[in-house]
């Protein structure tokens, strides 16, 4: 990961020229996009789409309790 970057839930392999130029914005800025239901990086906590909100809420729930 690049030095001060974020891990960020990225959007879908099939979302799109819009989602293409998103994913390559946030890679320019130095983030490192996974294409991944939930991806936590220290305190934040991301996912790709609404039918990952499932999983994203459980992994938020872990991490609010422990």
């Amino acid at each position: 990961m690049p030095p001060g970057g974020k891990r960020l839930g990225g959007l879908g392999k099939n979302s799109g020229a819009s989602g293409n130029r998103r994913r390559r914005k946030w890679r320019n800025a130095g983030a490192l996009v996974e294409d991944a239901e939930v991806v936590v990086d220290g305190h934040l906590i991301t996912s790709r789409m609404p039918a990952d909100i499932p999983a994203f809420t459980r992994t938020l729930m872990d991490a609010l309790s422990a």
